[in-house]
């Protein structure tokens, strides 16, 4: 996949503490959702790290299936996503991770048209000419 030439490093934060990059590479505009692979510095197993912040939050794990490996949370109250002028992308429908330490994925789920347009403009062009248009 070709990367978008306004595309940036978006920082990963838990607990106000930075803990990863993703270049939400992805995205779904008419559902305001983007999504991008998860670069996680955190010590040991991202999976694990992950899920062990989730079970000490309460925080439900949707998936959790070792044999695949694939794991799959609910949102994360405390996981905050910051562009470079450290404003913080939110969406009414969450932030959460999915996958596994090979394929961790980071998502946002429900950004403000306003919002999206602003910080991912590429998105919407490579959606139309999925479409022919």
């Amino acid at each position: 996949m070709e990367e978008e030439p306004d595309q940036m490093k978006f920082r990963i934060m838990l607990n106000g503490e930075k803990i990863g990059e993703s270049d939400l590479e992805n995205g779904d505009p008419p559902m305001g959702v983007v999504f991008g692979k998860a670069i996680l510095t955190v010590p040991g197993s991202p999976t694990s790290f992950i899920l062990e912040y989730c079970k000490k939050q309460g925080i439900e794990i949707t998936a959790n299936d070792p044999s695949i490996p694939y794991f799959s949370t609910r949102d994360i109250p405390l996981l905050k996503i910051l562009n470079d002028k450290n404003m913080e992308i939110t969406g009414v429908g969450g932030t959460y991770f999915d996958g596994n330490d090979s394929e961790l994925q980071v998502s946002i789920l429900g950004i403000e048209s306003d919002v999206y347009d602003k910080e991912f403009p590429g998105y919407y062009k490579r959606y139309e000419a999925g479409f022919g248009k």
